[in-house]
């Protein structure tokens, strides 16, 4: 397990079993060419005529930046990018850590894409609570959206004022209940459209930074 850990770190990758007992191990390359990850595959609001969804968890903080990476790989010279930015606003925030890639410029290529997601903070959704008997609708989004799919989620506040997002699935949990007849499916999630810019694929004025060389 170790040894598959350092692997995801080196290859910012995602390792996972499979809904059907298969390890899954996922490159760099996968989010930015993946049909199902580039491309949204379910859309959830809390108004309209889109997917329902029951609770929806957001924040606003600054948790997740870091602004300063100094990452090495073994045998090699440690490699270093900054944000100017948001080290002004937010005080140097340091990512630290040694890896197995294989060239150094392996190494920067990698955490060139890595600022470029976690510089400056941005409002999250974190998380997703849907019960799919409210929509027979969800049941075949339910049954078979997968870890690194891509899903967007709207929120409409009270004042009509609304707010909408492109995000990853993360993790996926069922909650089934016979006694009270009810099923939870809960998401967690993480910013697709914060990621790097894909020729052909990025939203203008967002994550304007290639993202491998």
């Amino acid at each position: 397990m170790t040894a598959i850990r350092d692997c995801e770190k080196a290859e910012n990758a995602q390792f996972f079993i499979g809904k059907d007992g298969k390890a899954v191990f996922r490159n760099r390359n996968y989010r930015l060419a993946n049909t199902n990850a580039t491309t949204v595959q379910a859309t959830f609001s809390n108004y309209g005529t889109n997917l329902p969804y029951t609770d929806v968890i957001t924040s606003f903080d600054t948790h997740e930046v870091r602004n300063v990476y100094q990452w090495t790989r073994s045998g090699g010279n440690t490699q270093f990018v900054s944000d100017a930015n948001s080290v002004q606003r937010y005080r140097p925030i340091a990512s630290v850590e040694s890896t197995i890639n294989v060239s150094d410029l392996d190494v920067l290529s990698l955490i060139e894409q890595k600022i470029a997601e976690t510089a400056l903070p941005i409002v999250r959704i974190d998380s997703l609570k849907i019960n799919p008997r409210e929509d027979v609708n969800i049941w075949e989004k339910a049954l078979g959206l997968e870890f690194g799919d891509r899903i967007s989620v709207k929120i409409v506040n009270p004042d009509t004022s609304s707010y909408t997002d492109e995000l990853w699935i993360e993790s996926i949990q069922h909650t089934v209940n016979a006694s009270t007849q009810s099923w939870n499916w809960n998401l967690t999630l993480s910013p697709a459209s914060s990621s790097g810019w894909v020729l052909g694929q990025a939203k203008l004025g967002i994550g304007t930074r290639f993202a491998y060389e």
